[in-house]
């Protein structure tokens, strides 16, 4: 039989003592998460390693400051389905809050993440984005708020059809 001693227990409970998620607000989710660079230094020539970490580091100080505030926000005010207009007309179009509209707009402009697979020299990468480091940095950006994961994702499936018969 095991024995469990409560430590805790003449504390006052606080959130860390229900296992609550910790505040990351100003986390640099990339520097944080040490396998994902243990990783891409494995598959990455220095070169590129070097530049990734540049655009990499980067990337996760703004998911975890920009892009966190943003989505805590945009948490609390999810997407509308608007079916009809004030008339009748059919719409059937998603209204989303600006600040998941700003959370699209910082991954698609400031991070060019769907140009990154189509074009030459975007962020200063030489040559075209590969694959492993758009994926790294769509990775390392949605960690911020999961639901950007498909939008922002999209268009390199566009570019590099899943290779199903």
């Amino acid at each position: 039989m095991t024995i469990i001693h409560d430590r805790q227990a003449a504390e006052p409970a606080t959130a860390s003592s229900y296992g609550a998620m910790p505040d990351t607000d100003g986390a640099n989710f990339y520097e944080e998460d040490f396998n994902l660079g243990r990783a891409l230094r494995r598959c990455l020539s220095p070169e590129e390693f070097a530049h990734a970490e540049r655009i990499l580091s980067e990337a996760g100080a703004v998911a975890g400051g920009e892009l966190n505030r943003l989505a805590m926000i945009a948490d609390k005010n999810p997407p509308q389905l608007v079916q009809f207009d004030r008339r009748g007309q059919r719409l059937d179009r998603i209204e989303k809050h600006p600040a998941y509209r700003e959370m699209e707009r910082i991954a698609f402009e400031r991070f060019a993440l769907a140009a990154v697979s189509h074009r030459d020299g975007v962020l200063g990468w030489p040559g075209r984005m590969p694959p492993l480091m758009k994926y790294a940095l769509s990775y390392v950006l949605i960690q911020a708020e999961f639901g950007l994961f498909c939008p922002i994702n999209m268009p390199i499936g566009l570019h590099h059809p899943a290779p199903f018969a």
